[in-house]
């Protein structure tokens, strides 16, 4: 309980009588007495569309949005409809808000949903250009292959560029981006030169995504400050990275498991991987990553997060012991499972003894803490892995499962059984069944 003086009342009254008065005479509005300062936060924290009508609030208003540094065309602002908005419409509309400001515009979206390639918005990043943008990014929809204008390459001040459904091809004169520390490239048509360029002359960067890639097929990437490396794209032949700062990587391919046979990726080295703290990837990354390098050892290593994989496939599941095994600190494991290879009967005699024979593997120096296990359906393989952590991990606290719902018929309730009296070496370890908080 709290006690207030009795000055502290009257003040408190006379604030509140004060506040009512004000509200009753006509004229009088909060938003006029606001500092200029807070008037323009708050601006910046509503969607563009809604600052500009803050315009018709008071007089004092009416200008403040033409000073804000942030104008993002993207969602929030409209979406190009057949019947409802057409994009000439859109267009106009952005036009006129870019005419309309006289300061500097530090960060700058093209991304309206459905607004496919046109000529304005070469005319909209020249603007932005001559106003020293800071953050870019200019999107089109999945399939787009709008030629970027050259004035982006001459935003010498950008610090964050993210471009999609562009082909990218920087002028001669093109020096880099001495700046730029934040580089997204989603389908994109580029080619593995002209990628190299764009890595290699921005000496700043620091985070780097890659979110599948028309005419490159091979990846080189020599940066000394990157720290955090996204790959979601597929390239034939050759992947090399030369980063030491990295503590971030995700390497996620887009290649069906039925042509994993037909692609021949390689890694040039996993040397690049040694600093990294944080790893994502695939089972097919997986696989090129242990064939580059089968004696790796990742001394940084302490979140491991592991996509796509298949436990009938045993080269997949002697790739995932081989991470648990060769990462001294590493701490938390996480695996998606690929459901629709689950099926036992296609086990081969030697899968089976692989199997059995995985419990020779020492694991009692591992220091894992967490494995979160996801997309479970019960087999024989997934049972016998989750046996094989809870009574070789000494240091386990929590075996976290995650049923898929759509291939088991009691929501789960059965794996939670069975993998509740599994013997545990660790006498912290606990199995939490999907999200919610059960302990076993």
């Amino acid at each position: 309980m709290v006690f207030y003086s009795l000055n502290q009342c009257r003040i408190t009254m006379s604030t509140a009588s004060e506040q009512s008065t004000a509200r009753s005479k006509p004229g009088i509005d909060l938003f006029s007495n606001m500092p200029s300062e807070l008037i323009e936060n708050i601006l910046g924290f509503v969607p563009l569309g809604d600052a500009v009508r803050t315009s018709a609030l008071s007089r004092r208003w009416r200008k403040v949005w033409l000073k804000l540094p942030k104008l993002m065309f993207d969602a929030t602002f409209g979406e190009v409809k057949a019947g409802v908005t057409s994009s000439e419409k859109l267009l106009l509309v952005m036009y006129r808000v870019l005419l309309a400001r006289k300061a500097p515009i530090h960060e700058l979206a093209l991304s309206v949903p459905g607004l496919g390639s046109c000529s304005e918005i070469d005319q909209f990043a020249e603007i932005a250009s001559e106003k020293g943008v800071r953050k870019l990014a200019i999107e089109f929809p999945n399939g787009t292959s709008h030629m970027l204008h050259s004035s982006v390459f001459s935003c010498l001040e950008l610090t964050h560029l993210r471009l999609r459904g562009c082909n990218i091809k920087p002028p001669p004169s093109f020096k880099g981006f001495s700046n730029l520390l934040s580089l997204t490239l989603g389908g994109v048509s580029i080619t593995a030169d002209v990628l190299l360029n764009l890595i290699s002359l921005s000496p700043l960067l620091e985070w780097l995504h890659i979110d599948g890639s028309a005419g490159c097929d091979i990846l080189v990437v020599n940066s000394l400050r990157l720290k955090s490396f996204h790959c979601f794209a597929h390239f034939d032949t050759l992947i090399h990275v030369a980063s030491p700062a990295l503590v971030n990587v995700s390497m996620i391919s887009n290649v069906p498991r039925g042509k994993f046979e037909e692609k021949h990726t390689m890694l040039q080295s996993v040397d690049f991987l040694h600093p990294v703290q944080t790893f994502t990837l695939d089972y097919y990354y997986l696989e090129i990553l242990v064939k580059a390098g089968s004696n790796f050892t990742f001394k940084h290593l302490r979140i491991l997060r592991l996509n796509g994989i298949s436990f009938p496939k045993t080269n997949e599941v002697k790739c995932v012991l081989l991470f648990i095994s060769n990462c001294p600190v590493l701490q938390k494991v996480r695996i998606e499972l690929s459901p629709r290879y689950v099926n036992v009967m296609a086990l081969g005699m030697d899968d089976v003894e692989f199997y059995k024979g995985m419990w020779e593997k020492d694991l009692s120096s591992c220091p894992l803490r967490e494995v979160d296990m996801r997309y479970l359906t019960g087999s024989w393989p997934e049972l016998e892995f989750m046996k094989l952590l809870l009574s070789k991990l000494l240091l386990l606290q929590t075996l976290v499962i995650h049923p898929y719902f759509k291939m088991v018929t009691d929501g789960g309730l059965g794996i939670l059984k069975e993998v509740s009296q599994f013997p545990r070496s660790s006498p912290r370890a606990i199995v939490k069944f999907r999200d919610q908080k059960v302990k076993y």
